[in-house]
């Protein structure tokens, strides 16, 4: 059997998320990110820290591995088809001593996975054939951190102000909570111009409740939208707003 590497020093490939497999309980998980060492999962549920966790990988990774479970965060909420909400969570799993043979298998398919993501597609157009803008790292660019809180609107969401914006996505203020991996729209309102950027949600967490009239209260959270593909036109109008704004907030010599 070959010994486990330390897994923040092992290669890991993230996955889309699409792939589900079941663990030895019948759970059904989505795949996150694998490596040679260890997967992050994300599910419904929780799963314990430090319980035994068998998964029935593909025979094309290497089919089933054993390990135990060495973290589990909530993420947030997920609706249920019968209309119920529950805990959505990702955990991670270090496996244990693989065979030699399952880990070259495994070692393989990760290899032949991370180049075919390597290799560059064409870029994709929107209905009138223009091209449209590749997603790049939200924390590699520079961001407008809005002090204050210009309201913007989320199609399904109340009471949306935001909080920071770059050319790759934007935090949001807002009541209740959001599913994470949901598709939406961020719509700018003035000063900002008008303009309608398609994103997806990558984080939301609890911030604290706001008492309405008659003293109701409410959830507050705060998201994370990563914009997707963006036309060049609405990428250029971006970049504009986001130099006004950086330029409006410069001091005044």
């Amino acid at each position: 059997m070959t010994e486990p590497q330390e897994r923040r020093a092992a290669p890991r490939l993230a996955l889309s998320g699409r792939t589900t497999v079941r663990t030895q309980t019948g759970l059904v998980v989505r795949l996150l990110d694998l490596s040679l060492v260890g997967v992050r999962l994300g599910h419904r549920g929780f799963l314990q820290v430090g319980a035994p966790c068998a998964l029935d990988l593909p025979a094309a990774l290497g089919g089933q591995a054993h390990g135990h479970v060495v973290r589990c965060a909530v993420q947030g909420v997920e609706p249920t088809a019968d209309g119920e909400r529950v805990l959505y969570t990702h955990s991670g799993v270090q496996f244990a001593l693989l065979p030699a043979a399952q880990q070259a298998i495994l070692g393989q398919a990760l290899h032949s996975l991370a180049a075919w993501t390597a290799t560059p597609a064409p870029p994709a157009r929107d209905q009138q054939g223009e091209a449209l803008m590749e997603p790049r790292d939200r924390r590699a660019l520079p961001r407008a951190v809005l002090a204050a809180r210009p309201t913007a609107r989320v199609p399904g969401l109340r009471e949306v102000h935001l909080r920071d914006l770059t050319l790759a996505g934007a935090q949001i203020e807002h009541l209740y909570l959001v599913r994470l991996g949901a598709t939406c729209t961020l719509e700018l309102l003035p000063p900002f111009g008008v303009l309608r950027l398609p994103a997806q949600v990558v984080w939301c967490t609890v911030v604290g409740r706001k008492q309405k009239l008659g003293g109701e209260t409410h959830l507050v959270a705060r998201s994370g939208l990563a914009f997707t593909r963006l036309t060049a036109a609405q990428h250029t109008v971006l970049a504009d707003t986001l130099r006004d704004l950086a330029t409006a907030m410069q001091p005044i010599a």
